[in-house]
């Protein structure tokens, strides 16, 4: 029962919540050449699901933010999210580079 309070609760939430997703290991499996750690092909639709039902999403990563679009075509994500009043972010470096599906570009200090 407390389970089902705690999920209810989390739901009426939702709109207000922002959702951090780490890169690898969540998004990407862990693999021997962090080169070929590309997303999930499910991952994709399911972020623009879950967009569509919070605040934003946010990927955090201790990879550069460009290497993190490239490899998780979040660019394309972004553009989805984004036409439907959403946000999508990426934390590169651990926060220290920023990319929005507003500002399209990557932010450092």
């Amino acid at each position: 029962m407390e389970g089902e309070q705690r999920y209810a609760a989390l739901v009426r939430a939702a709109a207000a919540t922002a959702v951090g997703l780490d890169f690898d290991g969540t998004l990407a499996p862990i693999v021997d050449d962090p080169e070929k750690a590309h997303i999930h092909p499910d991952a994709p639709p399911v972020l623009v699901d879950l967009a569509a039902q919070v605040r934003a999403v946010a990927v955090v990563t201790g990879r550069p933010a460009r290497q993190v679009l490239d490899l998780g075509g979040l660019e394309d994500v972004g553009d989805t999210v984004g036409a439907a009043g959403k946000g999508l972010y990426v934390f590169g470096q651990y926060g220290n580079e920023r990319w929005s599906s507003t500002r399209r570009r990557v932010v450092g200090p």
